[in-house]
């Protein structure tokens, strides 16, 4: 066989794997509620864009110093959120297959994430373009997105309101556990005032 031939084979073996890949992306994006609002051909674009990641125990998946330009689906494995408050690193919720990494820092505009892979783990990478894509076309898309309280946003309410308590015995776990019970999103008209409630702890 000449090598041209070896070549053209190899290249319809990678081709082949990208498609079967973005096969599976799809496949996987879909059946999550954050996606079903996109429609066949938003999905299809972000597929297209989209990776698998692989991560090792113990590797860090998002970090607190910048906000990453991907978004991250967990398809296999566990992670760990890990909230610092004065030096004091905790772990305060697992997350699995489906959760999302990136969202809550891309939508607060700040980096909020410390995630640490605590099992083998693979993920689907998005690039963050493309979520903005679907989040500033697509109201249905963005509205859903606006409507949650992913655990990263747990976490800062707690830190928040940590921060601002006369309290230096609040256990930074217990706050979340509480914050994760009570928190709720409500939508301020402009002109309206909100009602802050800083008796939690």
């Amino acid at each position: 066989m000449s090598n041209n031939n070896q070549d053209d084979n190899k290249k319809t073996i990678n081709q082949n794997d990208d498609l079967n890949q973005k096969k599976l992306i799809g496949s996987f994006l879909s059946q999550l509620d954050l996606f079903k609002t996109l429609s066949q051909a938003e999905l299809t674009r972000i597929c297209n864009k989209a990776k698998v990641l692989k991560y090792n125990i113990g590797q860090a998946i998002s970090k607190t110093d910048y906000i990453s330009s991907n978004l991250l689906v967990i398809v296999e494995g566990e992670s760990r959120l890990i909230g610092e408050i004065n030096g004091n690193n905790d772990s305060l919720v697992k997350l699995g297959q489906g959760s999302i990494i990136g969202l809550s820092s891309i939508l607060n505009g700040q980096p909020c994430e410390n995630v640490i892979a605590s099992q083998e783990l693979k993920a689907i990478s998005i690039p963050d373009e493309c979520f903005l894509e679907a989040y500033k076309s697509n109201n249905d898309f963005s509205s859903y997105c606006n409507s949650k309280l992913l655990p990263a946003d747990i976490f800062l309410i707690s830190k928040i309101l940590i921060e601002r308590s006369p309290r230096i015995d609040i256990n930074t776990v217990a706050a979340f556990s509480v914050v994760a019970k009570f928190a709720k999103i409500f939508d301020i008209k402009s002109g309206e005032k909100a009602k802050i409630k800083n008796d939690l702890f």
